[in-house]
């Protein structure tokens, strides 16, 4: 809030951002709100103020308005409302029905972009929503990197459970595996959706407990006693022949005692 001690005043703002700079002055008025937005060109950012809409709408339905960002004009359609909003500019407050706007179509030019997902717009709020281009090259190291850490320690994990298992507990074995996945991700539910936590804390929270249990297995793998599969078939198919043996020489030993108890009845 900024006390103008009179009905109007001039303000005189400036503003720098990575080494560009700008000098915003604008009229402001008495019992109103304003929005400065900033939006960075090549030689200087640009400032823009526009005026909010504090009056709530009779019907209690939510206000709404778009501030484009683009080189482009771009169209919008919210429910039975249209908007229109040139290059650089701020569409007017218009009053859109309570609902939730998960695909909101839209068209930059004469060529259709992707839906927006608004998520749910309620009673008595007033929503402003800039629309800026995202480009998708700037993720593809993020998802090499997910990827491969996912290849490497997902498939070693399974081909470690499996191997170091005994032959009747392969399967117990990874489903334990896939068990911790779960616990993980139950993990990752309640830190992003419960906590409440901002979101470079939730990265760093995440990084704290990779390092810790990196070092716990670290601990764990230096202290583990690797188990040749080859040398566990080979001792799981010998014991299996022995008890198939035992199994042979105890249905003999019945089967003989059988024939001599006949005999002594015959007798």
């Amino acid at each position: 809030m900024v006390q103008l001690q009179a009905s109007s005043k001039i303000l005189y703002i400036n503003t720098t951002f990575q080494g560009k700079s700008s000098d915003c002055n604008h009229m402001v008025y008495e019992k109103k709100s304003y929005s400065l937005i900033l939006t960075s060109e090549a030689a200087a950012l640009r400032c823009k103020l526009v005026e909010d809409f504090i009056k709530k709408n009779d019907t209690g339905n939510p206000r709404l308005r778009f501030f484009n960002t683009l080189p482009e004009v771009i169209d919008l359609t919210v429910g039975d409302v249209t908007f229109k909003v040139g290059p650089g500019q701020m569409s007017p407050n218009m009053t859109v029905e309570r609902s939730r706007y998960s695909e909101v179509q839209c068209s930059l030019g004469s060529k259709p972009c992707s839906p927006l997902d608004l998520g749910l717009l309620d009673f008595g709020a007033s929503y402003t929503v800039m629309l800026i281009k995202v480009k998708k090259s700037p993720k593809i190291p993020q998802y090499v990197l997910m990827t491969a850490g996912e290849v490497m320690f997902s498939i070693t994990g399974l081909e470690f459970s499996y191997s170091q298992a005994p032959a009747t507990m392969k399967s117990v074995l990874q489903a334990g595996w896939l068990l911790t996945v779960a616990f993980g991700n139950v993990i990752v539910l309640i830190v992003a959706e419960g906590a409440g936590l901002e979101q470079w804390i939730e990265f760093l929270l995440f990084a704290c407990l990779l390092l810790g249990v990196c070092i716990i297995f670290s601990i764990m793998a230096h202290f583990y006693t690797y188990v040749d599969p080859d040398q566990m078939v080979k001792l799981y198919v010998g014991n299996s022949d022995k008890i198939d043996d035992d199994d042979a020489n105890e249905t003999g030993r019945k089967r003989n005692d059988m024939a001599l108890k006949e005999t002594s009845t015959k007798m």
